[in-house]
């Protein structure tokens, strides 16, 4: 009697096997570099939204809380002057300098001095433009 033994795999089915693993390795490779190239996306969006939140905030209160907007009327600005009736907020300066928004108040603004940012460094502002509208015999916005 001559028996056969199968002990092991042969090459070509460890070929096979292998191969098999690396194409499946490949596709997993993939979708993990797709699924983290979407969330770093998402998640710079949502830094950019909230930003744009915050910003808008800001301005619309200190519109809000301000006796008069400086800015001439019908003309677009790259800055936005407000003066408010208490001393310490006084000339509120609103600019952009290098990419970064900023908020600067007091007596002593001048629009160029120290000022604290509003965007952080995290997201880089291209432009910002204000322009003034006057109702008559309304409020100017």
């Amino acid at each position: 009697m001559n028996k056969k033994r199968n002990a092991g795999l042969t090459l070509v089915e460890l070929l096979i096997y292998t191969a098999i693993f690396a194409v499946s390795a490949l596709f997993l490779v993939g979708i993990l570099g797709v699924t983290t190239k979407i969330q770093t996306r998402q998640s710079s969006a949502n830094e950019i939204n909230q930003q744009i939140a915050a910003v808008q905030d800001i301005v619309k209160r200190l519109v809000q809380e301000s006796s008069l907007i400086e800015n001439t009327a019908g003309a677009s600005s790259s800055t936005l002057v407000l003066r408010t009736s208490a001393t310490a907020t006084d000339k509120t300066f609103i600019y952009l300098s290098r990419s970064v928004l900023y908020l600067e108040q007091g007596t002593f603004a001048s629009g160029t001095g120290v000022a604290q940012r509003i965007t952080s460094e995290k997201v880089k502002v291209d432009s910002f433009n204000v322009t003034k509208y006057e109702n008559p015999g309304g409020l100017a916005v």
